[in-house]
C-alpha cells in the first residue's frame, strides 16, 4: 500500500464508513492524475476486502465492492498491467453472476472484448465474441441476432439488434447504455479485421444512440465513438470526413478522459502525415508522448514512443527515432505485443540508417511520400500502419 495513504483509511475496511474513507483517498489520487498512486489506492482496497472474503465466513460482498473492482480494471488498463484489468473484469464478472444480475454479467463481458482489442490480442477478443452470442452467459440476447460475427450491419440490422436486446428489470437507459458500449466493441472488432465499412455503420449507429441521451455513462462513450468514426474513415482515405469527425469532438461540450485526448492528438498526426503536412504530424504525436509522460503511464508512454518512432523512421529521422525506442521501459508492462513492436522497430530503423535510399522497399522516404498524389493516398494508408491508443472502457456510473 502505498505510504501517502492514510493509515486510518486502512484499518478494518469491512465496516462501510471505513471503506467510503479509504475510496474518497484513491479518487482524490485520481481526481490530480496521480494515477499510479489511486491504482495502488484501489488494489489495496480490493485486496483487503477479498482476503475479508475468504477468512471472514460472515462478510459478504456489497453493491460498492462491484464499482471498486470496476475502477481498478480502469486504472489497471491506464498503467499498463492488462492481465491485472482482465482478471478484475473477471472477478466482476462472477460477482455479477453470483447475484444472478445478467445485464451486469454482460456488461462487463462487453468490457472484456473491449480490453482484448485494446492490447492487439483480436483472437481473445473474437473468441469472448463468439462465446457472447452463443453461449448460455446470458438469457438476455434473443438466439436470432446471436451470430454477431456474420451479420451484414445494415442499419436495418442494427435497429432489429436493439429491439431483441432485453433483460428483466432492466430500463431503457441501462440498455442504451450497453448498446452503445457494445456498438462501440463490435465497431472496433471489424475494424482491427480491416472491415471498415461495417465498423462506420456501427460507430454510426452507437454515436446516434449516445449523442441523444444526455446520461453521463451514455455520453461519455460518445467522444470514443467519434474518435473511432474518424479513424476508420481515415484509414478507407476519406480525409474530408475523418477531419470533420475529429472537429466535432475537439468542439464537444462533452470533457475527453485522458485516453481520448491521447488518441485525438496521435489520429490528428496520422492524418496531418496522409496529407503530407509532415511538421504538424511530428508535432502533434510529440505531444500525445508528452502528455503519457506527465502522467507518468508506462504502458502510455510505452505506446506513444512507438508510434513516434515510426513517425521519425518514416521521416528517415533514425537517431531521434532510436531515441524513442530506447527509453522504452517494459518493466512494468505486461504487453508482450508492444515489446515485439518494439524490436521490430529498432531492426526497421537500423536497417534504414545502413541502406541506401534506394534499396528501401519497406517504407517509402520523403521525397516518394510527397510525389504521391492524392489518388494514392489509400495506397500509403496501407503501407502506414501507426498503432493507435485505444480508449480504456469507460465503467457505468
Amino acid at each position: 500500500m502505498i505510504k501517502s495513504f492514510k493509515k486510518e483509511a486502512m484499518k478494518d475496511l469491512r465496516d462501510l464508513r471505513t471503506l467510503q474513507i479509504a475510496v474518497d483517498e484513491a479518487e482524490r489520487f485520481y481526481d490530480v492524475g496521480k494515477i499510479n498512486e489511486a491504482f495502488e489506492g484501489y488494489k489495496g482496497i480490493a485486496e483487503k476486502r477479498f482476503f475479508y472474503k475468504i477468512t471472514d465466513p460472515n462478510f459478504k460482498y456489497v453493491a460498492a465492492d462491484v464499482i471498486i473492482q470496476e475502477r481498478l480494471a480502469d486504472l489497471s488498463i491506464l498503467v499498463g498491467n492488462i492481465l491485472y484489468a482482465r482478471n478484475t473484469l473477471t472477478s466482476v464478472r462472477t460477482l455479477y453472476l453470483q447475484n444472478t444480475n445478467l445485464f451486469g454479467a454482460d456488461f462487463t463481458t462487453i468490457r472484456i472484448i473491449h480490453l482484448a482489442l485494446e492490447a492487439y490480442c483480436i483472437s481473445d477478443a473474437k473468441e469472448e465474441l463468439k462465446k457472447f452470442s452463443n453461449a448460455k452467459l446470458s438469457n438476455a440476447i434473443d438466439r436470432s441476432i446471436s451470430n454477431l460475427e456474420s451479420m451484414n450491419f445494415s442499419k436495418q440490422d442494427l435497429i432489429s439488434l436493439e429491439k431483441n436486446v432485453r433483460w428483466s428489470g432492466i430500463d431503457n437507459e441501462s440498455r442504451s447504455a450497453f448498446l452503445v458500449r457494445l456498438y462501440l466493441v463490435m465497431g472496433e472488432f471489424r475494424a482491427a479485421r480491416g472491415q471498415f465499412n461495417s465498423a462506420i455503420h456501427c460507430f454510426e449507429r452507437g454515436e446516434f444512440l449516445a449523442s441523444t441521451n444526455q446520461l453521463p455513462s451514455i455520453a461519455q462513450v460518445c467522444a470514443p465513438l467519434q474518435i473511432s468514426m474518424a479513424e476508420a474513415n481515415l484509414a478507407l482515405g476519406n480525409f474530408a470526413i475523418c477531419e470533420n469527425w475529429l472537429s466535432k469532438v475537439q468542439k464537444s461540450q462533452i470533457s475527453l478522459n485522458f485516453a481520448s485526448q491521447v488518441r485525438l492528438h496521435e489520429l490528428s498526426g496520422k492524418l496531418y502525415l496522409m496529407k503530407g503536412q509532415y511538421g504538424e504530424a511530428v508535432k502533434a504525436y510529440s505531444d500525445a508522448y508528452k502528455q503519457c509522460k506527465e502522467l507518468k503511464l508506462a504502458r502510455a508512454i510505452a505506446i506513444a514512443s512507438l508510434n513516434n518512432a515510426h513517425l521519425l523512421i518514416l521521416l528517415n529521422q533514425i537517431v531521434e527515432a532510436l531515441e524513442y525506442l530506447t527509453d522504452i521501459s517494459f518493466d512494468f508492462i505486461d504487453d508482450k505485443s508492444l515489446q515485439i513492436q518494439c524490436n521490430v522497430l529498432k531492426s526497421l530503423a537500423h536497417l534504414r540508417r545502413q541502406s541506401t535510399a534506394e534499396e528501401i522497399a519497406f517504407a517509402p522516404s520523403v521525397f516518394q511520400m510527397r510525389s504521391i498524389s492524392n489518388t494514392n493516398q489509400q495506397t500509403l494508408e496501407k503501407k502506414i500502419n501507426i498503432e493507435e491508443i485505444t480508449d480504456p472502457s469507460d465503467i457505468l456510473n
